[in-house]
Order: C-alpha cells, then sequence, then structure tokens
C-alpha cells in the first residue's frame, strides 16, 4: 500500500513536469512549422530563382571555364530556360555523385541534365527530354581484340554511380570495372594504361580523353545504349516539374539545334563504319581515277583518228 501511494505521489508530483515537456515540444514543433521554408509556388520561384547543379569536370556538357564561370551545353540550355520563364538561374557544382542527392534533399532545386531510372525515379521527378546521348565501349587501339576477351579480361573504367554502372547491373553484363568519381580520371586511367578500356557518355569521355592527348588511340568498339537527358526535381514538386516543362516547350527546336551545334560534333557510330567508309572512298577513287585515264585514252585515240 504504501509504495503504492509512493508512486501515486511521484506521478502527481511530476504530472506539470510532463505536461511542461509535452507542452514545449509541441511549441518547438509549432516554431519549426514556421520556420520551414515557405511553400514554393509559381511566384515563389520566380521571386528567388532556382539553383541548378551540374559536376564541374563533365565537358561539353558541364565545366568550369578558366575564370570559374559556369561553361558548357547543359549550361546554355538553362540559360535559355531562363530567358524563357523569367525565372533567375544561380549554377552549383559539385562531384557527380554528389549532385542526386543534393536535389533529392532539396538543398538544390533541379538537376542540370541525367538519364532516367526506376532507381533514380524513387527520389526524383523529371522533366521532359531536351537531348539524347550515346553510351559507349571505347577501347586502346593496341588492346583492341573481340568483344568477349574485352569483357572476360580487360578492365573498364566508369564513372561512380553513373548511368553506364547501372546499366551493367541492370542487364547482368559480367565485367571487371573500376570506378571513378570523374571522367577526367577515367581519362588519366586509359593514358597511363591502368585500364584497357573504358565505357561512358561518349562526348564526355571524348572530350577528356583528348585533353590528355590520347584520343587518337582509341576507337569506339560498341555503342551501348542511346538516352534521353532530362531535368530532375526532387520527388513530389509538381510546382517546378511544370515549370521546366513549360520553360522547355518554349524553346524551338531551331533553338535546341543552334545551342547543340556549339558544343557537339557528329561521329561515326561504329569503328566497322569508320572502315567500311574508307575502303568505299578508296574504291571510288580508284574507279574515278580508271574512268580518267580510260576517257584521256579514249580521248587520244579519237584525235589521232
Amino acid at each position: 500500500m504504501q509504495s503504492l501511494n509512493n508512486r501515486l505521489h511521484i506521478a502527481i508530483v511530476h504530472t506539470p513536469v510532463i505536461m511542461l515537456v509535452i507542452l514545449m515540444a509541441m511549441m518547438s514543433a509549432a516554431v519549426s512549422s514556421t520556420d520551414a521554408a515557405p511553400k514554393r509556388d509559381n511566384a515563389w520561384y520566380f521571386a528567388h530563382g532556382v539553383t541548378v547543379v551540374n559536376p564541374p569536370n563533365s565537358a561539353p556538357l558541364s565545366f568550369q571555364g578558366i575564370n570559374g564561370e559556369p561553361k558548357g551545353y547543359l549550361i546554355d540550355i538553362w540559360k535559355k530556360w531562363s530567358d524563357k520563364t523569367g525565372i533567375p538561374v544561380t549554377f552549383r557544382f559539385e562531384e557527380w555523385a554528389k549532385t542526386i542527392p543534393l536535389v533529392a534533399n532539396s538543398e538544390c532545386d533541379i538537376h542540370g541534365g541525367l538519364f532516367i531510372n526506376e532507381e533514380r525515379a524513387k527520389f526524383l521527378d523529371f522533366s521532359m527530354s531536351f537531348h539524347e546521348l550515346e553510351s559507349t565501349l571505347l577501347v586502346k587501339i593496341e588492346y583492341d581484340t573481340d568483344l568477349s576477351t574485352i569483357y572476360d579480361t580487360y578492365t573498364v573504367g566508369i564513372l561512380e554511380n553513373g548511368y553506364t554502372e547501372y546499366f551493367f547491373r541492370k542487364n547482368k553484363i559480367n565485367l571487371t570495372v573500376k570506378k571513378f568519381p570523374t571522367n577526367g580520371g577515367i581519362a588519366k586511367a586509359l593514358a597511363d594504361n591502368t585500364i584497357q578500356a573504358a565505357a561512358g557518355d561518349h562526348p564526355v569521355l571524348g572530350f577528356e580523353v583528348g585533353k590528355k592527348g590520347s584520343g587518337h588511340g582509341l576507337i569506339v568498339k560498341q555503342i551501348l545504349f542511346t538516352k534521353t537527358i532530362h531535368g530532375a526535381v526532387t520527388k513530389g514538386n509538381t510546382v517546378l516539374l511544370n515549370l521546366m516543362d513549360q520553360g522547355f516547350s518554349d524553346i524551338t527546336i531551331a533553338e535546341y539545334r543552334n545551342i547543340a551545334s556549339h558544343w557537339f560534333v557528329f561521329h561515326a557510330k561504329k569503328t566497322e563504319w569508320i572502315r567500311y567508309g574508307l575502303i568505299a572512298a578508296t574504291v571510288l577513287f580508284i574507279a574515278t581515277m580508271i574512268a580518267i585515264l580510260l576517257g584521256r585514252s579514249k580521248a587520244g585515240l579519237d584525235f589521232e583518228e
């Protein structure tokens, strides 16, 4: 009985304390709710603008110029989008692996451009597409051989957390890969013979390898896939998603082409195409020369007659 009375006494004495703790927690929650970011409707974005995140070393898509200024195809696309919508754009550069979490956690408003897959779709919503890229398998000329040998015995450099890594995993392609945080790291490894092949976005890898002066020593062995690029926002942000699509819809086909022409060049899609093209050009040249010689010979015979 005494024990029961003691428990009742403790409960009565401490009830005000418990209530005070609960009240303080409720007030704290209310303050937190008040201090939370305001609802971001269209007007909010027009007034405050958006932050677009890209990797800094993915030329010609996105990179930092001599003075640190944003450069590249994606930068020009988002500048044009800003012109169309009237929404100010601020660019932020982070290593590739950090870009998706920054958008998923709403630390940045928009991802400047990436491929869609079901893993990313858990955290992001995607805009309409605005460009198409190929992912290729590049092999050093001195290591060129059949694909089965490449996949069975070579070390292939890929971008960490990039779509190509997902592609290999999704399609159950068994090979030895070495992951790099940047495409520049892949290019250096190719130049140093640390790896014999690389896989990833063709224009980006090509640019980085070219900077190392070893672009002529690589061949496009295989086109892995072709995918469209999309902007992305954190999951559920339909307001900004609609604004993205509206801005992209207002960019004309001619404007898209004009931006692309500043940063991309056409390339042979397969090594075999290059070889066959050279053979065809040689045959055509020989046939033309024979025709010219025969024509001159015939002309000479006619003159003598």
